[in-house]
């Protein structure tokens, strides 16, 4: 005989498991954006650390898309300052983020044990399903 549909245990299994993915997959994209800013901050800061060794009246040249423009040493400066502070303020927002998908991560695992722990029998359909 079939059974009626998934027990209520089975729903909160499959939510939880659901849950315990999205945070998961979440937290790697955000693990991958810190690392781009963080990689773009610091290309950004050995430029300019190389711009301040220049005389201010060495010609420089700023990249716009694939085409380079003559550009004043001091506009070029001010620009990769303006982009550090904005990657800095972007690295920080992605790892408030990030904590926040942490803590998220952390409730779900242990509801997940508690679930486990309350009922034994769920154990074996969460590595049934983790299998599929």
């Amino acid at each position: 005989m079939a059974s009626a549909g998934p027990t209520d245990e089975e729903k909160t299994l499959m939510e939880l498991q659901d849950r315990l993915l999205a945070s998961t997959q979440t937290l790697a994209r955000l693990n991958q954006q810190d690392r781009m800013a963080l990689t773009r901050k610091q290309r950004t800061e050995l430029t300019l650390s190389e711009l301040k060794q220049l005389p201010d009246g060495a010609r420089t040249y700023k990249s716009i898309g694939k085409a380079y423009f003559l550009s004043s040493k001091d506009n070029v400066v001010t620009e990769s300052q303006a982009i550090i502070a904005s990657v800095s303020s972007e690295i920080d927002a992605l790892r408030a983020q990030r904590n926040v998908v942490e803590t998220k991560l952390k409730e779900t695992q242990v509801e997940l044990r508690e679930l486990v722990n309350a009922n034994p029998a769920v154990l074996a359909q969460f590595r049934s399903m983790s299998a599929r």
